[in-house]
């Protein structure tokens, strides 16, 4: 399958779930094929990934960047709710109050509210690290079009050469990872 088997990358690397705008027709398959996976039901807004159009030029679907220093993270005022194991945003759903404080904070708008079976929490998109399908996200595995990818950071770099709509969401992402680090 092409760029969509990339998910052998080295235990304790950053991975990110990227969209080829190219390639995607906003089509939401990813968002139905999340929502089941994850909650039970054919419904994209309990997906964890979000097919977006850009400036009625391009479609892109986006999930939780993983971010090095997450603004999220940092702006949870139980401050044990949300944390990042292993590369990967997780909330505890027993600690979180819901107050929304991480949602507001996300650049990428990938944290979404959740009250499923009674517990209030928010959800972000954990690369399905336990639900996958031939070692790939079933997201990635079953987009029709191939242009979602499981990737580690290091190839973003080529990406960003090669499609300026990845040069911008990493040069957002390196800019809050910046203020972050000197609020510190």
């Amino acid at each position: 399958m092409g760029t969509n088997q990339q998910s052998s990358q080295k235990s304790g690397e950053r991975k990110l779930i990227l969209c080829d705008p190219d390639k995607c027709d906003g089509c939401g398959i990813c968002e139905l094929v999340c929502s089941n996976v994850k909650e039970g039901a054919f419904n994209p807004s309990m997906s964890r990934i979000r097919t977006v159009r850009l400036d009625h030029v391009a479609n892109m679907a986006i999930a939780c960047r993983q971010c090095e220093t997450p603004k999220c993270v940092e702006a949870c005022l139980k401050s044990e709710a949300l944390k990042i194991d292993d590369h990967i945003l997780v909330c505890d759903p027993e600690k979180c109050t819901l107050c929304g404080w991480c949602v507001e904070e996300c650049p990428f708008g990938c944290l979404f509210p959740d009250s499923q079976a009674g517990k209030m929490s928010v959800v972000a998109c954990d690369l399905c690290i336990h639900d996958r399908i031939d070692k790939m996200p079933p997201c990635v595995k079953y987009c029709p079009k191939q242009a979602l990818s499981l990737m580690p950071e290091g190839l973003l770099a080529q990406k960003e050469r090669e499609n300026p709509i990845y040069a911008r969401l990493s040069a957002l992402e390196k800019d809050i990872s910046q203020k972050s680090k000197i609020a510190e």
